[in-house]
């Protein structure tokens, strides 16, 4: 059982639960989750980690991304949040689709298979490296700016860095500390 919220609970479906679906919906393994906050906006915020992109995602889809850390057929995914959200079906369907389509979620058609994303996650996790996969998945491919001068976009850039230190130079590259006697 997994407990959400105060009193919540969904149960988790076993494997002859899951035989009589041909769709099972699966989480990716390298997803970071980021709970509703004054900087997001107050919204759910999904990190992806192959789009490198971030998205809102209402309550029904944190749900889905939950139910589907175990492959989890797509009716027992409806048949657990339909009841304890006043959301339709179609909405429902709608939010899935979202989510399918931003790689948040993988349709499977066999249960032990795994996403895409499951082995890398693991293999670093296994190494004790998890903290690291993490930070190097989700910036292994961040824009790096050439600032040598054969990189003519950034001209504007260099010179207001030189105006800047025309304005107050940047000598002093340490710190003087007062012993505990008040001199130098």
């Amino acid at each position: 059982m997994l407990k959400l919220g105060i009193c919540w609970y969904i149960v988790l479906p076993n494997e002859v639960l899951m035989a009589h679906d041909n769709f099972y919906i699966r989480t990716n393994s390298l997803l970071k989750v980021h709970f509703p906050s004054p900087l997001a906006q107050n919204h759910w915020v999904m990190e992806e980690k192959k789009a490198k992109a971030i998205y809102a995602v209402p309550l029904e889809g944190i749900l889905m991304v939950i139910l589907g850390i175990r492959s989890t057929p797509k009716s027992h995914v409806f048949e657990q949040i339909i009841p304890r959200v006043s959301t339709s079906e179609e909405q429902l369907e709608s939010i899935l689709s979202y989510l399918l389509a931003k790689s948040i979620l993988f349709r499977v058609t066999d249960p032990s298979e795994v996403d895409p994303y499951f082995e890398i996650a693991q293999s670093w996790e296994l190494a004790g490296w998890d903290i690291s996969a993490h930070y190097h998945f989700f910036t292994q491919e961040a824009p790096y700016l050439d600032y040598t001068e054969t990189d003519k976009t950034l001209n504007h850039v260099r010179e207001k860095m030189k105006t800047y230190h025309k304005q107050e130079p940047d000598v002093e590259r340490c710190k003087r500390y007062v012993n505990n006697f008040g001199s130098h």
